[in-house]
């Protein structure tokens, strides 16, 4: 046997690195994923409109990595709306 080790293409190396984006990914429609930085900024748009915003802004901000997720599916709503504004603009 080699003792030569193994080293990844760059095939795999992009590979591995689209898993990992899609991992980090959050499907808030179908087919229409959305990293966390994207909602990381959806989330501070949402601190200066409205309340009721403003306190599942601070409930994404307060939670883990996994009830980020939860939030952001739960109120796909009120994200999708400051994605959009922030596109928009």
């Amino acid at each position: 046997m080699d003792d030569e080790q193994y080293e990844p293409d760059v095939m795999d190396i992009r590979k591995a690195r689209i898993e990992r984006q899609m991992e980090l990914a959050i499907a808030l429609k179908p087919d229409q994923y959305y990293t966390r930085d994207q909602l990381h900024a959806a989330a501070w748009a949402m601190k200066n409109d409205g309340s009721f915003a403003s306190t599942i802004a601070d409930a994404y901000f307060s939670a883990d990595n996994q009830n980020k997720q939860r939030i952001a599916v739960a109120f796909a709503d009120l994200f999708l709306r400051h994605l959009e504004k922030r596109q928009g603009a």
